[in-house]
Protein backbone atom coordinates (compact mmCIF):
# COMPACT_ATOMS: atom_id res chain seq x y z
CA UNK A 1 0.00 0.00 0.00
CA UNK A 2 1.14 3.51 -1.06
CA UNK A 3 0.16 6.08 0.93
CA UNK A 4 0.52 10.22 0.36
CA UNK A 5 -0.94 12.29 3.32
CA UNK A 6 -1.19 15.70 3.61
CA UNK A 7 -1.98 17.72 7.28
CA UNK A 8 -3.25 21.80 7.77
CA UNK A 9 -0.05 21.60 10.37
CA UNK A 10 3.12 19.52 10.94
CA UNK A 11 2.20 16.13 11.38
CA UNK A 12 3.78 13.93 14.56
CA UNK A 13 2.43 10.43 13.60
CA UNK A 14 0.48 8.56 10.94
CA UNK A 15 -0.71 5.26 11.93
CA UNK A 16 -1.57 2.05 9.89
CA UNK A 17 -4.45 0.59 11.48
CA UNK A 18 -6.05 -3.22 10.38
CA UNK A 19 -8.98 -4.36 11.95
CA UNK A 20 -8.58 -2.06 14.85
CA UNK A 21 -5.45 -2.63 15.57
CA UNK A 22 -1.87 -0.65 14.92
CA UNK A 23 0.03 -1.96 12.38
CA UNK A 24 2.96 0.43 11.58
CA UNK A 25 3.54 4.17 12.90
CA UNK A 26 5.75 6.88 11.16
CA UNK A 27 6.70 10.25 12.99
CA UNK A 28 7.38 12.19 10.03
CA UNK A 29 7.32 15.89 11.86
CA UNK A 30 6.35 17.36 8.56
CA UNK A 31 3.48 18.90 7.39
CA UNK A 32 3.09 16.05 4.40
CA UNK A 33 4.75 12.57 4.54
CA UNK A 34 4.54 9.29 1.63
CA UNK A 35 5.40 5.84 2.53
CA UNK A 36 4.60 2.58 1.78
CA UNK A 37 3.96 -0.05 3.36
CA UNK A 38 3.40 -4.59 3.11
CA UNK A 39 1.22 -6.40 5.92
CA UNK A 40 3.78 -9.50 6.49
CA UNK A 41 0.49 -11.06 7.41
CA UNK A 42 -1.53 -10.64 4.14
CA UNK A 43 -5.15 -9.97 4.33
CA UNK A 44 -7.62 -12.18 4.87
CA UNK A 45 -11.38 -11.45 3.16
CA UNK A 46 -13.18 -8.74 4.98
CA UNK A 47 -9.84 -7.36 6.49
CA UNK A 48 -10.23 -3.32 6.55
CA UNK A 49 -6.68 -0.90 6.76
CA UNK A 50 -7.12 2.67 7.95
CA UNK A 51 -5.12 5.72 8.51
CA UNK A 52 -5.07 7.17 12.01
CA UNK A 53 -3.19 10.64 12.35
CA UNK A 54 -2.20 13.23 14.47
CA UNK A 55 -0.53 16.36 14.31
CA UNK A 56 1.58 18.24 16.47
CA UNK A 57 -1.05 21.14 17.41
CA UNK A 58 -3.25 17.57 18.05
CA UNK A 59 -5.74 17.79 15.93
CA UNK A 60 -6.39 14.39 14.51
CA UNK A 61 -7.72 12.79 11.43
CA UNK A 62 -8.87 9.41 10.48
CA UNK A 63 -9.29 7.57 7.35
CA UNK A 64 -12.27 5.71 5.71
CA UNK A 65 -11.47 2.60 5.59
CA UNK A 66 -11.12 0.34 2.78
CA UNK A 67 -12.00 -3.33 2.77
CA UNK A 68 -10.07 -5.97 0.92
CA UNK A 69 -11.21 -9.43 -0.49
Amino acid sequence: MRFDVAGTGRIAMVRVVKNGRILYAVDPVADSVSFEFVDPNGAPDGAYYYLDLVQADGEKAISSPVWVN
